[in-house]
């Protein structure tokens, strides 16, 4: 169907402009400069701590940690906070097996000027080993300082306003824990905002609420530049991720609470590379945003009435965040499928529609859907086998994947475009029957996912009513036998408002691993705007020609930036691993081959095995070779206080020294025994149960008794009951940061263009011991 040139014109300037919109709107807002008013929150102003607080890797135990301690303690003490103090403590869970660390908790409180529940702001402060922290959490912690600075330029507050640096977060929520279950202000708190990262850039989305979160969403709508949707809440509950905040939804206390984070730059997460210099500073503006904007509205709010009933929410461009009822998913959604239906019954009964070219129509849907997933999946795979340095990417996530991504995305348009150009108009297909098969798979997806992930129904719902609204303005018009107006094109903006920024999204949150997913989803999302692409009319042969020319274009950058250099480091791993009952040594990596650096150690041809000794195995790939055993690597020191036997076992009491800074260590036992009635460093632990991230104690199926880190400088007590067949044989795996010199001399500092590896044990001097408990 064709309205001329400038028909066409307008119609492809809709489809940008909708596709600007998705984009344009989608970032972190711009760094307000240190000369705003004192009542506004800066970045530039917040930068002066983040650079102090990253300025060094600042692990658990170590010097660096305990300096940044201090810092946060002076800093809230001079913003004006109220009883600044740490808590010193135990923190305990199971989440990745039993685990605890000595925590060191920086508290505060800022009094407001009634009685009641507070408003508890939290970030982490620890570090992963040999990560500056900037984006994970650096930003976090600058962001509130920021945020108490700007409130006492402000008006006085009616709420408490408490602060929480927690500690050990990286090592298993272990700080969190520890506040939530043991200091009294816990029960103060009516809502909780927590702030974290994931890599160097946003946008900074709010991710996760607490059940009932109407009025927790309506305040969030009202901070300027919002970025949220419902959907992140669905997914994430289904993923093996965690922050702070999921020690508070599941501690039984009846809180609000919001968690914040941005999901940018994965490739960076963990790593040396997570520092000032790389981070985004458009992420800790829009971070103090979300906390010093919440603060205010949450200030003249009932904070006993967060919690009432869910609601669906998403932000659009220029209206902010979108909220309403989660009871009306499944309504919209079978109003949705209701008005195809009647579509469908309507061009059959006045013969509008075939069953001839339905089925014409349904066969390119297939098309558009399996072409491109199946070239991406393909083009993906292959792309791994020309790059197989790739897979040294833990996060799995190349620096270069959103050009992928593009080119991905640009063949799909192409695809799909071409394929609606084959199929329709004036080809024995007209575009009410190409239409259909599409909005008839989104109505009934529309219903399936209003029924199972409430959280994700908007997403169907209002692109299939903008598409229902095009197609029965369309049949009207073509039944009097007249042009559809171009103005029919804007009806696919909200498909690609809320669906283009989504894709993009995706995979930055779960990689490049979902590249044909977000082909997949994109093709849909094409399908949808069958007419809208129509009044286009011949126009669409240059859409195909340039998302063809773009996705070529966006495959040669990618494959050109798809090397390693001092801005894209390539990830390695080396670790020195000593078995002091038989003073043999090995030499660590859990890389897929040898690099200039680890060779030192590694030689030429190091053996590839599993490596089962010391709980270091992430599959057969472990790259071993001999080491002498050096003589001055020190180890844990154990002493058995006590050894008794009891009616139900021997009751066990152990102190472990600290070995040195930043020391952690692993106590496991043969899985035939069977450990409870733990007690560590005074703390009683209740035996029983699997609730991940209570202080329940039991031993892992595995045989882990026990993980620690940070030992601090008393040392660990340890008290536990243990029942066995004959002698009980504890193993303890000791593990410090740095290695010994190798049997040449020291290693070489690592090259600029290499970085120590994220979620394996390296650059680590490990040490296994064994503890026989005679009968």
């Amino acid at each position: 169907m064709r309205g001329g040139r400038a028909a066409e014109f307008v119609a492809l300037l809709i489809l940008a402009l909708g596709t600007w919109l998705g984009f344009a709107t989608s970032g972190p807002p711009a760094v307000v400069p240190a000369s705003a008013p004192t009542a506004a929150f800066s970045a530039e102003r917040a930068m002066h701590d983040l650079q102090f607080i990253s300025a060094s890797p600042h692990a658990v135990g170590s010097p660096e940690h305990d300096r940044l301690r201090d810092y946060l303690v002076d800093r809230l003490r001079a913003l004006g906070a109220d009883d600044v103090h740490i808590q010193s403590a135990t923190g305990f869970n199971t989440l990745n097996g039993p685990l605890a660390a000595t925590v060191a908790n920086v508290v505060a409180r800022k009094k407001g000027r009634k009685p009641g529940l507070a408003v508890l702001l939290s970030a982490h402060y620890d570090a992963v080993p040999r990560s500056f922290g900037a984006g994970d959490d650096g930003v976090g912690v600058a962001a509130i300082l920021e945020t108490l600075r700007a409130r006492a330029n402000s008006p006085p507050l009616d709420h408490d306003l408490i602060i929480t640096f927690v500690d050990a977060e990286e090592e298993g929520l272990l700080g969190a824990e520890a506040f939530v279950n043991l200091h009294p202000w816990a029960k103060d708190a009516g809502v909780v905002l927590n702030f974290d990262g994931r890599g160097n850039a946003g946008p900074v989305y709010m991710f996760q609420t607490t059940p009932g979160n109407a009025p927790l969403i309506d305040a969030l709508a009202r901070v300027d530049g919002a970025r949220t949707n419902s959907l992140t809440g669905e997914v994430y509950r289904h993923l093996p991720s965690d922050t702070d905040l999921s020690i508070w939804l599941h501690s039984g206390l009846a809180v609000g609470a919001l968690n914040f984070a941005h999901v940018g730059g994965y490739s960076y997460y963990h790593t040396p590379m997570d520092n000032v210099a790389s981070l985004d500073p458009r992420v800790l503006q829009q971070m103090g945003d979300y906390a010093l904007s919440l603060t205010r509205t949450l200030d003249g709010t009932d904070l006993t009435a967060l919690r009432t009933t869910d609601a669906i929410y998403f932000d659009a461009p220029f209206v902010g965040v979108i909220h309403y009822p989660a009871g009306w998913a499944v309504i919209l959604s079978v109003d949705g499928l209701v008005l195809v239906l009647v579509l469908i019954g309507l061009g059959g009964y006045r013969r509008t529609l075939t069953l001839s070219g339905i089925g014409r129509g349904a066969f390119a849907l297939a098309v558009t859907l399996a072409l491109p997933t199946l070239v991406t999946f393909l083009a993906w795979r292959l792309i791994g086998a020309i790059h197989p340095d790739f897979r040294e990417i833990l996060q799995r996530d190349p620096y270069n994947s959103l050009w992928y991504l593009l080119a991905a995305s640009a063949f799909t348009v192409a695809v799909a475009v071409a394929t609606q150009r084959r199929f329709g108009g004036g080809r024995g297909t007209t575009a009410m029957e190409l239409a259909i098969a599409p909005m008839l798979l989104w109505g009934i997806l529309g219903v399936i996912v209003a029924l199972m992930l409430p959280g994700a129904s908007y997403l169907f719902a209002w692109p299939l009513f903008a598409a229902t609204m095009c197609a029965s303005w369309w049949r009207r018009e073509t039944g009097r036998q007249r042009i559809p107006p171009v103005w029919l094109a804007a009806f696919a903006i909200p498909t690609l408002v809320l669906w283009l920024p989504l894709v993009q999204s995706l995979e930055v949150a779960l990689t490049a691993d979902m590249l044909p997913l977000c082909a997949l989803l994109l093709a849909m999302v094409m399908s949808l705007l069958v007419m809208p692409l129509q009044i286009a009319g011949d126009s669409r042969r240059w859409i195909v020609i340039g998302a063809t020319v773009v996705s070529i274009g966006a495959l040669i950058r990618a494959e050109t930036a798809a090397g390693f250099n001092e801005s894209r480091k390539r990830p390695d791993s080396l670790s020195y691993v000593l078995d002091a009952d038989s003073a043999r040594a090995w030499w660590v990596s859990f890389d897929r081959t040898t690099d200039p650096w680890t060779r030192a150690a590694l030689g030429e041809r190091p053996t590839s095995r599993s490596f089962n000794q010391f709980g270091l195995t992430r599959g057969a790939g472990t790259l071993l070779a001999n080491a002498a055993a050096s003589p001055v690597v020190p180890a844990s020191p154990v002493h058995i206080v006590a050894n008794e036997p009891v009616a139900d076992g021997r009751r066990v009491h152990l102190h472990i020294d600290r070995a040195g800074t930043g020391e952690m260590f692993s106590l496991l036992a043969d899985t035939t025994m069977a450990i409870s009635q733990m007690i560590i460093n005074g703390r009683v632990l209740v035996d029983g149960g699997h609730d991940r991230y209570s202080p329940r104690y039991h031993m892992e199926t595995d045989g882990t008794v026990l993980r620690y880190f940070g030992v601090p400088a008393e040392g660990v007590d340890l008290r536990f009951t243990v029942k066995a067949r004959g002698s009980a044989i504890l193993r303890v795996i000791t593990g410090l940061e740095g290695l010994p010199a190798t049997a040449t001399g020291p290693l070489p500092a690592r090259p600029a263009d290499l970085t120590s590896k994220p979620f394996v044990r390296t650059d680590m001097t490990i040490v296994g011991r064994t503890v026989k408990l005679d009968q």
